[in-house]
């Protein structure tokens, strides 16, 4: 499936060019994503899921801590929304695989997100109408890897997500905390576009998309 986004072609297609609003181009995307039918979507999200655990294992395999497991690796995934790709069949197999997983925490606006290991039992729904777990500050952890739902993505693996800034915060905050993360971004591959980069603007290590 071609890109919604062809630089210089999108002006007859009605579709916002490079460097245009973003708010424009950020609706185009989610009506686009969420035209993928849901036969077609469950095949592409058990792709990712498997892509995605491959990823996770070649990460730490390549990593300098690699076989170290005195203290189990923490993988930040996230709970979907607005037709994002459903990882949620990944949750059990990495707890299986002897990872905690994690899921993202809006304590605050205009701030970091916080990370609370996930468990069924504690799990409201939060901030933004995003299913998250229950809140205790004593409870947090750092991830190792972030798993990240982007609604767009361009070649050089940055992300377009809804505005907020929340990702871009908090992979900002552990940069200078020294605990800087991989990140696996997760799309699908025909909302691969171009747009304006930003100062703010942190791209994704690797990308993953079906």
């Amino acid at each position: 499936m071609n890109s919604p986004i062809q630089n210089d072609e999108v002006n007859n297609m009605g579709i916002v060019p490079i460097n245009r609003d973003k708010r424009v181009l950020r609706a185009q995307l989610l009506t686009e994503r969420q035209a993928i039918s849901p036969a077609d979507k469950k095949k592409r999200d058990a792709v990712l899921c498997e892509k995605v655990h491959g990823l996770i294992h070649t990460a730490f395999k390549n990593s300098n801590t690699s076989g170290d497991f005195s203290q189990k690796k923490v993988i930040a995934i996230y709970s979907p929304i607005k037709g994002e790709p459903d990882l949620t069949a990944l949750f059990q197999q990495l707890i299986d695989d002897g990872y905690i997983v994690a899921l993202p925490v809006v304590v605050e606006k205009n701030a970091p997100l916080k990370f609370m290991p996930y468990t069924p039992d504690t799990l409201v729904t939060g901030a933004f109408g995003i299913i998250e777990p229950s809140w205790d500050e004593s409870k947090q952890v750092t991830p190792d890897i972030i798993v990240i739902p982007c609604l767009g993505f361009n070649e050089k693996n940055y992300r377009l997500g809804y505005g907020g800034g929340f990702y871009d915060r908090t992979l900002a905050m552990l940069k200078k905390s020294l605990h800087s993360p991989f990140t696996i971004g997760v799309s699908y591959a025909h909302l691969k576009c171009d747009f304006e980069i930003n100062e703010f603007d942190i791209p994704i290590s690797i990308m993953c998309i079906s």
